[in-house]
């Protein structure tokens, strides 16, 4: 599954195709949830049983140093309440000058997405994704096999073409994940604003 909260403000059809492309070079079916597919209630009702769920969205760390995955939904003060009075989503804004969308954290994860990742590789796409270690144990702890994601801040177009290195390096030269994260870092190289590299956890 590529779930993409981004293809309505930073759409990258190359990207999107070429994912597909390799993704069924190397026998898998690909499901596309793009922009304002990917919202609050679409995450808790993610189907289980994908070997690969590519997360394309902004994240970002609050205050307390939690992980907040940013869906595509605008913000409400009105919607989601219970979820927003137990914390387990909040207002986000990528910029200054952005429209708030709803984001998600590690206890969102927890209580709404149950089960969703038993047997799935998960690479999350945005900014800071192994900085929060909760986000990281809980989806390990669903059975993940693994998480690849960024050392700190990085920006889409590198991203995008990291991923799609990673990804033909994972499923078309069958390199396992470790391996896999080092030749993309080796010919990708770090973000060239932030110096950031992506890194991996497995139980």
């Amino acid at each position: 599954a590529l779930i993409d909260a981004l293809y309505t403000t930073f759409p990258n059809k190359n990207f999107t195709r070429s994912i597909n492309e390799t993704l069924c070079a190397a026998g898998f079916k690909v499901d596309v949830f793009q922009g304002n597919d990917v919202t609050v209630e679409f995450l808790k009702k993610l189907p289980i049983g994908y070997k690969l769920i590519i997360l394309r969205m902004h994240s970002a760390l609050a205050a307390n140093n939690q992980l907040y995955l940013f869906t595509a939904e605008p913000y409400s003060i009105g919607k989601h309440t219970q979820e927003q009075y137990l914390q387990l989503v909040k207002e986000a804004y990528a910029t200054n000058n952005s429209q708030p969308v709803f984001a998600i954290n590690w206890g969102f994860i927890k209580k709404c997405m149950s089960g969703k990742f038993n047997g799935t590789l998960v690479v999350m796409m945005g900014c800071d994704g192994l900085r929060d270690p909760l986000i990281i144990k809980e989806i390990l702890n669903q059975g993940a096999i693994g998480y690849i994601s960024w050392t700190g801040p990085v920006s889409i177009s590198h991203s995008d073409k990291a991923t799609l290195c990673l990804i033909q390096t994972l499923y078309i030269k069958k390199m396992p994940i470790e391996q896999a994260v080092e030749k993309t870092n080796t010919q990708i190289g770090e973000d060239p604003a932030w110096g950031t590299v992506l890194d991996y956890r497995v139980p």
